[in-house]
């Protein structure tokens, strides 16, 4: 669960099914996002960690990872 505050809004643009889980390409409003690689992101509420960003700087990928129980 995501405990961080949010400071802008996304949207989803595009979900690519990996091996160990789901990597998701998000747009945001950011001109200059101030966020890193390994930096935990919320999606949703959901606590995901950045793997890319984008050449455009408002693009950037998460990564959530799944546990199958």
């Amino acid at each position: 669960m995501f405990t961080g505050l949010v400071e802008a809004k996304g949207t989803v643009r595009e979900i690519l099914e990996t091996n160990d889980g789901r990597d998701f390409l998000v747009e945001t409003s950011w001109t200059d996002p101030d966020i890193k690689l390994g930096d935990s992101i919320s999606v949703n509420g959901c606590c995901q960690t950045v793997t890319e960003f984008i050449s455009q700087g408002n693009r950037f990928r998460p990564h959530a990872r799944l546990r199958y129980v």
